[in-house]
C-alpha cells in the first residue's frame, strides 16, 4: 500500500468517527428536554393539540425520597397516530421511561413505581406523539 493511499485510509477513518461522535452528540442532545412543548397553562390546556398531547402528573409519596408517578395522556392510539415513548426527567436526566408499541397509550394511567425524588425537585413528563413530537408539563417536588 501506498504512502498516499494509506494517508486517504487514515484520513476517511478519523472523518468517520467525527461524524459518529457528532452523531452521538446530537442524539443525546434530542433526548433531553430541547424541543419539548408545554401548554401555557398546563391546568387548562388549549383546545385540540396542547390538550390531547399535555400530560397529566400524579404522585404518590411511597416513603423518604420515593415516589411512584402516575403519568396520563388523553391521546388516541391508533398504528397511524399513537404515543410512542413517556418519559420522567429529573432535574433535567431521564429517571424512568417506557417505549409503547403501535398501540400506544389512549386515556390509560402509566405508572413508574420507586422514583427517587427530593424536595424541590423539577418533575418534568414528556409523551412523545408519532405525529405531533414531544409535549410535557413540569412541576416541582413539594414537602408534606
Amino acid at each position: 500500500m501506498s504512502h498516499l493511499c494509506r494517508r486517504r485510509v487514515l484520513a476517511g477513518a478519523l472523518a468517520g468517527a467525527a461524524l459518529v461522535l457528532t452523531g452521538t452528540r446530537r442524539a443525546r442532545a434530542a433526548d433531553g428536554l430541547e424541543g419539548v412543548r408545554f401548554a401555557r397553562d398546563p391546568e387548562h390546556p388549549e383546545p385540540g393539540l396542547e390538550a390531547v398531547h399535555t400530560p397529566v402528573v400524579a404522585l404518590a409519596k411511597l416513603g423518604p425520597g420515593r415516589y411512584r408517578v402516575g403519568v396520563r395522556a388523553a391521546h388516541a392510539a391508533t398504528i397511524e397516530h399513537h404515543v410512542a415513548r413517556m418519559a420522567l426527567y429529573r432535574n433535567g436526566a431521564v429517571v424512568a421511561e417506557l417505549p409503547k408499541d403501535p398501540r400506544g397509550i389512549s386515556g390509560h394511567t402509566v405508572t413508574f413505581d420507586e422514583v427517587a425524588l427530593e424536595v424541590g425537585d423539577e418533575l418534568v413528563a414528556v409523551l412523545t406523539c408519532n405525529l405531533h413530537g414531544r409535549w410535557g408539563r413540569r412541576m416541582r417536588v413539594e414537602g408534606d
